[in-house]
């Protein structure tokens, strides 16, 4: 079986006239209209680095599909309770503050903020992270807007974007949740949240939220915004209590479709128990990343890191390793990149003739030897299809191998 080739969409020449002639007529208020070809020229980022090293993560940039997280968008982060929610917001806080500067402020619900000491280990500046403590979704949503305007005086311009993450969505309870004590004559339906208490009523004031202005919101004051929900067994949506649930309904979180389709990236997280095998000791969780949901890149990846107690996340290790299980990747001019693992030792042809240790020092000297050649990263980038440096792809459709296999069959030959 051969599939034709699908071909780039030419050039919509007409339309691009129409809307630099709007664009010309101040009487017309485009409301951010563009051209498609034109929308990633506003785009920002924020980059994707280990910021223990400072090094570009391509571990997550390939998770992603692109070199960093974009401001506008609303990220969901859903898993059990302890398996690394908030030590992954401190991560992207930290990458915020040594790449572009960005203000970040963590919304905590759970009681017991972290200490900086932890902060810190993920990569984060404790003393440049503001934490507050909002006591319902209400008041947590009001604060989100408040803050983020007053921050807006001191940066008018735009120069540092802006980080929120509220931790967790499900540690929030609703103001209307008071009226359930109160006479039904004396119950009112709230402006913020449109009435109704408990699940219903957390939902609508997450849902009214980003109807009047969540989308819009974000992106026009270019922030980036977290929440973290808690995975809850057997909620029942419907049905009878005994009556057996679709496995698809077995793990909910608290407004979960309104979350689920507002957000731009939705990660899974679990983790299991990470030890020295040697000396039989615990050292933290191996954190598993999936992303369910990706608006921008293909979805369904997953990468596996060690989240080391006291010293954060190890990327330079995992990175080496997650390399060498990718490899060969092909580079654009056919050649091949690759790691291998030689009993005690790891070996890279392209970086130069040397076996380097198959360990953390070893494998965190190939990384820093990798780095230093800009080239081969950037090649990379290219082979693993990382958005957001303007490669050709970007541009240009042009079919992966995997598209390739699910179009023929199994078939690479294409037409045209």
């Amino acid at each position: 079986m051969v599939s034709k080739k699908k071909l780039a969409t030419p050039g919509l020449t007409k339309m691009s006239k129409f809307v630099s002639r709007l664009k010309s007529n101040s009487k017309i208020e485009l409301c951010g209209m563009d051209t498609a070809s034109n929308l990633m020229d506003s785009w920002r980022w924020i980059d994707f680095i280990d910021p223990k090293t400072g090094l570009p993560c391509l571990m997550l940039e390939w998770l992603f599909g692109c070199r960093g997280m974009l401001t506008g968008r609303f990220v969901k982060i859903e898993a059990d309770p302890g398996i690394g929610k908030s030590s992954y917001m401190f991560l992207q806080y930290g990458m915020g503050q040594q790449t572009s500067g960005a203000y970040a402020i963590h919304f905590e619900s759970e009681g017991a903020p972290q200490p900086p000491d932890y902060i810190a280990a993920m990569g984060c500046n404790p003393d440049d992270l503001g934490i507050l403590q909002p006591r319902s979704i209400e008041e947590c949503m009001s604060r989100v807007e408040e803050l983020t305007y007053e921050m807006r005086k001191d940066d008018p311009d735009k120069k540092y974007p802006i980080i929120l993450g509220v931790d967790s969505v499900s540690g929030l309870g609703s103001k209307n949740d008071d009226e359930l004590d109160l006479p039904l004559e004396k119950r009112t339906v709230l402006e913020l949240g449109g009435g109704g208490a408990g699940l219903a009523g957390h939902a609508r004031t997450l849902s009214k939220w980003f109807r009047d202005r969540g989308c819009l919101w974000l992106q026009e004051f270019d922030v980036l915004m977290f929440a973290t929900a808690q995975l809850k067994d057997n909620i029942v949506i419907g049905g009878m209590p005994g009556v057996q649930l679709p496995a698809d309904q077995k793990k909910k979180t608290i407004a979960d479709a309104v979350m689920n389709f507002n957000a731009s990236y939705r990660l899974r997280m679990n983790s299991s128990p990470l030890y020295n095998k040697e000396t039989k000791t615990d050292l933290g969780e191996l954190v598993k990343i999936k992303v369910i949901k990706n608006k921008v890149s293909p979805k369904n990846r997953e990468i596996q890191i060690p989240l080391i107690r006291g010293q954060g996340f190890n990327f330079a290790e995992a990175t080496c390793d997650w390399l060498r299980y990718k490899s060969p990747i092909i580079f654009k001019d056919g050649t091949k990149f690759e790691i291998e693992q030689r009993g005690a030792w790891i070996n890279c042809p392209m970086i130069r003739e040397k076996n380097f240790a198959s360990n953390q020092a070893g494998k965190e000297e190939l990384m820093q030897n990798l780095h230093a050649n800009t080239d081969m990263v950037m090649s990379l980038r290219e082979g693993l299809r990382i958005r957001g440096f303007g490669f050709d792809f970007e541009k240009t459709y042009v079919p992966s191998k995997e598209e390739l296999e699910d179009l023929t069959g199994g078939v690479d030959a294409v037409e045209g």
